[in-house]
């Protein structure tokens, strides 16, 4: 998951962060927080599209598209 976080967060915008090191440092503590909050597995949907989609599958096996906008995953809808 932490692969899907750091793409999702960072490495889709890295271009427009170059040089920014006070913004890549946050963005490397604010991934680290999610992996915390979100362990297991990931996939960005649609990569190019905004907000950026995650399918999230969490240790007991739900799956979760998540929304990652603004700094945050606020809007997530269960997948049935």
């Amino acid at each position: 998951m932490i692969e899907v976080l750091r793409y999702v967060c960072r490495d889709s915008i890295e271009d427009e962060l170059d040089g920014d090191d006070e913004t890549l440092d946050y963005l490397g503590e604010l991934i680290d927080e999610f992996a915390a909050e979100f362990p297991g597995w990931g996939v960005a949907l649609a990569p190019q599209t905004f907000p950026d989609p995650v399918l999230w599958i969490g240790p007991d096996g739900t799956a979760t598209i998540m929304f990652y906008e603004h700094d945050a995953f606020d809007r997530r809808e269960p997948l049935s």
